[in-house]
């Protein structure tokens, strides 16, 4: 009798368990993979007897529920920056068991993000993207395992992946210097982000290290109208205004990057025989410059996987506290800077 009960236990099927329980096949094959379609109260259910009854889970069928990610509209407009992080991210939720579930919402609608929060029982959220103290006391209340990529915030339980944007710079402007470059100058609305204005303290810092007075003169760190989408004439602007050209230029993203290299070319220097340039980011926007544009390079895939570890953590150690991970980046030296 023992030997026979074993054997029945080995085959247990999903007809056995709805059996069991006079529902569909298919309703408990969607409480096992932790699908929307089932009551909660059938789906534990669902869970138990399973147990029960000896049924052997498939890998997909165990039970770790849905991850959302959430990003504002706005963060599509750059999509050589924000789409590998996506990708990486779904990847990754994916490879760990995990539904996926993506939202994408505009910047002024906060209101439905609080929907999306309310109606959905998410095991963990990723952010991409900047949301109000609003909704982050929310999530804070409902104690959901959160991670925001690309943004700062104040909060106990809410973990930040993020750039290590001073000190990428600062390690970028010191090779500069090392290299013979002394006259440098700064292109970015460090208003505009957090991260163009930390890169401005790695610059900055960079300089005191060495003893370096920085020439605000080649600077354009503010007074742009729509630094993300076009910086294009402030920067034509601010460079063809210059009394005297740096020695090479830093910039804090891909746009700006390509912007202020188009146009010096433009203006008849010759890159970097003339004059160096230096970026960040680089994304597939500045791929096919000539000369190959020297970028601080940002491990986009890398970063996606580094967010999901960090929300995997926070799901299995909710009460710990809130880290602010930073993830440095190195320079791609490239064709745009010389020794002098």
């Amino acid at each position: 009798m023992d030997i026979e009960i074993r054997k029945r236990r080995k085959s247990v099927t999903l007809e056995d368990i709805a059996k069991k329980l006079n529902i569909s096949k298919n309703a408990v094959s969607v409480a096992l993979s932790n699908k929307p379609g089932v009551s909660e109260k059938t789906r534990q259910l669902v869970l138990q007897t399973a147990k029960e009854l000896g049924y052997k889970f498939k890998e997909k069928e165990i039970e770790k529920g849905t991850i959302g990610l959430i990003m504002t509209a706005n963060v599509l407009q750059d999509p050589y920056f924000f789409s590998a992080i996506v990708y990486s991210v779904e990847n990754e939720i994916r490879k760990n068991g995990f539904e996926f579930s993506l939202y994408c919402i505009s910047s002024e609608e906060e209101t439905s993000l609080d929907e999306i929060l309310s109606n959905s029982s998410f095991k963990g959220i990723i952010i991409v993207s900047s949301v109000g103290k609003e909704i982050i006391d929310k999530i804070e209340e409902m104690r959901i395992p959160t991670v925001i990529i690309d943004n700062l915030v104040e909060s106990n339980w809410i973990d930040t992946v993020n750039t290590d944007n001073r000190r990428s710079t600062k390690a970028a402007i010191t090779f500069l210097i090392s290299k013979g470059y002394k006259h440098i100058g700064f292109i970015g609305d460090i208003n505009h982000a957090i991260s163009y204005k930390e890169r401005w303290q790695g610059f900055v810092e960079a300089h005191e290290q060495f003893g370096f007075k920085i020439d605000r003169e080649v600077c354009k760190i503010e007074g742009f109208k729509d630094f993300s989408k076009n910086p294009e004439p402030e920067i034509q602007e601010f460079l063809r205004g210059l009394k005297k050209v740096p020695e090479a230029f830093f910039c804090v993203s891909d746009l700006s990057t390509l912007v202020t290299a188009n146009t010096l070319k433009d203006m008849g220097l010759q890159i970097p025989r003339d004059i160096a340039v230096v970026g960040f980011d680089d994304t597939e926007l500045v791929k096919h410059f000539k000369p190959s544009l020297s970028m601080i390079h940002i491990d986009r895939d890398y970063y996606g996987k580094r967010a999901v570890k960090q929300l995997l953590e926070r799901i299995d150690f909710p009460s710990k506290p809130a880290e602010d991970i930073r993830i440095f980046c190195r320079l791609n030296i490239r064709k745009s800077i010389k020794n002098i």
